[in-house]
């Protein structure tokens, strides 16, 4: 490995956050400094042995190191997206859940929670305000006349 390549991989090391790649980037760096018992590697990084091996194998034949599954394409059509935004623009829901009950009554299309959590990462959640209500006392009354208060207590 060439030393500008190792450093590259040392600072990515250090900046990366997924947990994942940063085990692919431990074993390419652990092989290239002389580790070359697969096992060795696979005991350090508390992984497999053959998941190592396919780290290892992916960067010698691609200098691949993020993970091939990249997620599914999407089952909503731009126009359905589209309208689920403006949807959302004037309907308030407070749990993820409720968006995908409506997209499947909409749509026919059901959604996982973290699905649509990781979709909508772009929206903001805002906590409604309670508006204090002006009680009219005439009302009241009138009602608390047509409604006696009774005793639901054991006698």
């Amino acid at each position: 490995m060439i030393e500008k390549q190792k450093e590259s991989l040392e600072a990515q090391h250090k900046r990366e956050r997924d947990r994942r790649m940063v085990n692919r980037i431990k074993a390419v760096l652990l092989y290239s400094e002389g580790w070359t018992q697969i096992i060795d590697i696979a005991q350090a990084l508390r992984i497999r042995p053959e998941t190592v091996h396919d780290h290892l194998k992916d960067f010698e034949s691609s200098q691949k190191l993020k993970q091939s599954n990249g997620g599914s394409e999407t089952y909503l059509t731009q126009q359905q997206r589209t309208a689920i935004i403006e949807h959302l623009d004037q309907q308030i829901y407070t749990k993820v859940s409720d968006i995908c009950v409506y997209v499947y009554e909409t749509y026919g299309i059901k959604f996982t929670v973290s699905r649509r959590t990781k979709w909508f990462q772009g929206f903001s959640y805002k906590r409604s305000k309670g508006i204090p209500a002006k009680a009219d006392s005439q009302q009241q009354a009138e009602f608390k006349s047509i409604h006696p208060v009774t005793s639901h207590g054991v006698d």
